[in-house]
């Protein structure tokens, strides 16, 4: 094993470490979030408020979506890590997705997205991950 492959093996076990922890943190953040902003509905007294239908519909709205969105975080990001564990071709497609969308989450989520676009879109992480038996599955 050269020193380049040695590298790349490096990178992608910290980026494995990195996703999982990152996707389990912000996941929960949102699942609390969402578990606290959906019982708020029914148990604060929205309905003494003028017109309070409308903020009790956004209310509810953003907790449901937080509520999605951190199932739907944390599908994508443990699949990924699991897939990098495995060194599978998969893994690296659904972890250069979580890159994409963690470079939304401005600063730390910027760092961490940075960093995985970096590390897994050149080819030596291709060849790592397995893309060198899909090749020669093309070529037979």
């Amino acid at each position: 094993m050269d020193l380049k492959t040695r590298n790349i093996e490096t990178h992608i076990q910290i980026l494995m470490m990195l996703i999982a922890a990152g996707t389990l943190f912000f996941s929960s953040g949102l699942l609390i979030g969402g578990l606290v902003l959906l019982p708020a509905v029914f148990v604060a007294p929205i309905s003494d408020i003028p017109n309070g239908g409308p903020l009790e519909a956004l209310i509810l709205g953003l907790g449901s979506m937080a509520m999605v969105f951190a199932v739907a975080n944390l599908c994508l990001g443990l699949s990924a890590a699991y897939g990098l564990y495995k060194r599978r071709p998969w893994g690296r497609v659904l972890a250069i997705i979580d890159s994409g969308v963690s470079l939304l989450s401005f600063p730390i989520g910027t760092l961490m997205g940075a960093y995985g676009l970096w590390v897994l879109l050149p080819e030596d992480a291709a060849l790592y991950l397995g893309g060198d038996q899909e090749k020669s599955l093309k070529g037979a």
